[in-house]
């Protein structure tokens, strides 16, 4: 969606998009935004969405497996992840492998799952990357030692060493570390 069509629709009345659409409105945001890291506003939509009867999506892609007390993403972490209607993740942050999933009513899943242009030739992700998946999730969920804050750190960790071999020397720690490094390049 570009900038202009999210200008032009929040300028719009609420009422007067409810009223026009029927009530048949998707509000669309990140749990939490990649290139930035903030965090979307869930709680303020999840306000909205009980004054004005619209569903929320949210891609969080950044937030399953590093937010929330169970690591169930940014709805979690802020308390609202009821108020959610479609919720995406993936596999390939956090979870370290392939693969993302959509989760919702059934209905909506399934009309995703028959209607979705890129999912009609699709092929399914395979078994040993769904066992992996499936044991990452079980792990999040009935391990109390895996904390998201722990895998967190791991990612930050990563990628920072990541950054430092690729040569895009993004520093994320304290100078004098920053200094070092540069020295024995």
């Amino acid at each position: 969606m570009s900038p202009q069509s999210t200008v032009k629709v929040s300028q719009k009345p609420p009422k007067t998009l409810s009223e026009k659409t029927g009530g048949g409105i998707l509000v669309i945001t990140e749990g939490v935004f990649g290139m930035s890291g903030d965090l979307g506003d869930l709680k303020g939509i999840s306000e909205l969405k009980k004054k004005f009867n619209f569903r929320i999506f949210v891609d969080d892609a950044h937030g399953i497996g590093t937010m929330g007390a169970e690591g169930r993403g940014a709805g979690e972490e802020l308390g609202c992840q009821d108020e959610i209607d479609v919720y995406f993740g993936t596999f390939a942050k956090s979870f370290a492998s392939v693969g993302a999933f959509i989760s919702s009513t059934e209905d909506i899943v399934e009309y995703l799952r028959y209607n979705m242009r890129s999912q009609v030739y699709a092929k399914s992700l395979p078994m040993p990357l769904v066992i992996g998946n499936l044991k990452r999730l079980d792990m999040l969920k009935n391990s109390p030692e895996i904390k998201p804050s722990s895998c967190l750190s791991t990612n930050l960790y990563n990628s920072i060493w990541f950054d430092l071999f690729f040569g895009r020397y993004k520093f994320l720690l304290d100078a004098e570390f920053a200094q070092e490094v540069i020295a024995s390049m």
